[in-house]
């Protein structure tokens, strides 16, 4: 029996570039608008966050979703307490994109300045990641586990569906 999708995909034309020079891929990044730059200290917070925290909650998290902790990440709530000092740099950039950023209803991070706790932290900084089932009541609309104001659904969807002048 033929595949449909490989006939039509037969059959199609291809738009080819007439040289290599014309390929998206092989032109270099475009410079930014300095606007958008950020500082030495925000890239640093971002790198700290991108190198060392995330991965080490992605593990974690992946080791309680084979457990059968839960099954989408939105069920979660995670704490992660670092060496305040060693992470001041990640503080700035993680005010108010916590939770999208590990895709779980809660992201908390405490800065740690506990000498005692910190002297017994890896080498990383990073004394604990603690991930709960969340406690707070899901969203139908967007499956986030927070607080609501109204019966049923929360602030980001009430805000959502207020801008598209929906009634509830």
């Amino acid at each position: 029996q033929s595949n449909p999708t490989k006939a039509f995909l037969r059959k199609k034309k291809l738009n080819k570039p007439d040289s290599l020079a014309d390929s998206i891929f092989l032109h270099g990044w475009v410079d930014l608008n300095p606007h958008w730059e950020i500082s030495a200290t925000e890239k640093e917070g971002w790198s700290l966050f991108r190198e060392t925290v995330r991965p080490l909650i992605f593990r974690e998290m992946e080791l309680l979703r084979n457990n059968k902790f839960f099954k989408n990440n939105l069920e979660l709530d995670i704490t992660v307490t670092v060496d305040g000092e060693k992470y001041k740099a990640m503080e700035k950039v993680l005010v108010g994109r916590t939770f999208l950023l590990l895709g779980v209803s809660k992201f908390t991070v405490i800065y740690s300045s506990d000498a005692a706790l910190i002297q017994k932290a890896p080498a990383n900084g990073i004394i604990e990641i603690k991930a709960e089932h969340a406690k707070e009541t899901k969203c139908p609309r967007c499956w986030l586990h927070q607080v609501h104001p109204s019966d049923h659904l929360c602030h980001r969807c009430i805000d959502a569906l207020e801008k598209l002048n929906f009634n509830q």
